[in-house]
């Protein structure tokens, strides 16, 4: 039986290709996402995935949503998984939240015989659950499953933070520590998954004091406008280099916009995890967002959000306030230093 992976990000395929080195079993990598950005990035990385040992296949299929709701994406699902997954198979899916299953993984987890899944970031418990005429629609008229925990085909569940997580996760929730799966990696293996990614960032001669910038797509998932997260990005910049900090940016990956301040700070490639900045021999002084996991596997002194209860109030006037308060806090402690 193989393992078949279901991924929708960097991170994910990193995740994956970490535990592909660990294990050492026949995979296939099933590489999906709605954003024709992402879709262009995971096919030029096919040819160096498939050079990976133990991996069989690499899938890479751009969703559209219209498809999803209009039942035409369930036909692709079965064609997908009848021509090129073929026998049985023990599903690794991130495709999830702590109440229902996504559209992406709904198929594959009803054919598949074993399942376990994986938090898509550490932050993930704080996922809203669905209005109740939401629910309705989606588990009666798109058949998504909303009790895929109770399965027994589920082994389990692996979250950062298990205790956090609905009494359901819990029951099958074990820990996954990241730092821990890189430091059981072999070399040369490290070394292979590094450089699929082509890392190629220079830290030397940075200044000491130095902060990443972090941003989240809140334009693309209709949280707020872009000109609003423009605004709010480009206030926190403003802010650190008027301290004289170095100021390094990383976008999200599903972050499309193009920020004023782009070309007076030093820009990581979005595609790039931010997990694999523990493989690089440097620390930030301060990592910054809005309301990230990133944030989290970032080597840096300091890791704040600025808004560490977005997702009860994800409103601009909301992130706004918190913004104002965070900035003001920072100004706080420049004094007593």
């Amino acid at each position: 039986m193989r393992d078949v992976y279901l991924c929708a990000t960097p991170l994910h395929l990193l995740i994956t290709l970490v535990n592909i080195a660990t294990n050492g079993k026949t995979s296939v990598i099933y590489l999906v996402s709605p954003s024709a950005d992402m879709i262009h990035y995971f096919e030029r990385l096919k040819n160096k995935i498939l050079e990976i040992e133990n991996v069989e296949s690499v899938i890479v299929r751009k969703r559209r949503r219209v498809w999803d709701h209009l039942g035409i994406s369930f036909l692709i699902d079965r064609f997908y998984q009848t021509i090129y997954i073929k026998s049985k198979y023990k599903l690794f899916s991130f495709a999830w939240n702590p109440y229902s299953l996504f559209f992406s993984s709904n198929y594959l987890f009803k054919k598949a015989k074993k399942v376990v899944f994986i938090e898509d970031a550490e932050l993930m418990y704080k996922y809203p659950e669905n209005k109740k005429i939401k629910k309705i629609l989606r588990k009666y008229v798109y058949r998504i499953n909303y009790d895929f925990t109770s399965e027994d085909k589920v082994e389990k569940i692996l979250v950062s933070h298990p205790e956090k997580f609905p009494i359901n996760i819990q029951r099958k929730s074990e820990l996954l520590d990241f730092s821990k799966l890189i430091s059981n990696l072999k070399e040369d293996s490290k070394t292979k998954i590094f450089e699929l990614f082509d890392f190629d960032f220079n830290f030397d001669n940075q200044n000491n004091e130095s902060v990443l910038i972090m941003t989240q797509p809140l334009s693309e998932n209709k949280y707020i406008t872009e000109n609003e997260k423009k605004s709010i990005f480009n206030d926190i910049v403003v802010f650190y280099e008027r301290k004289g900090y170095q100021v390094f940016l990383k976008k999200h990956p599903l972050d499309s916009s193009n920020y004023p301040f782009e070309e007076n700070v030093s820009q990581i490639n979005k595609f790039i995890p931010s997990e694999i900045l523990e493989m690089v021999n440097y620390e930030f002084s301060k990592v910054v967002s809005i309301a990230s996991s990133g944030i989290f596997s970032v080597p840096s002194k300091v890791k704040m959000n600025v808004c560490s209860d977005f997702f009860d109030d994800p409103s601009y006037n909301h992130i706004r306030v918190c913004l104002k308060i965070f900035l003001d806090r920072e100004l706080a402690n420049d004094y007593k230093e």
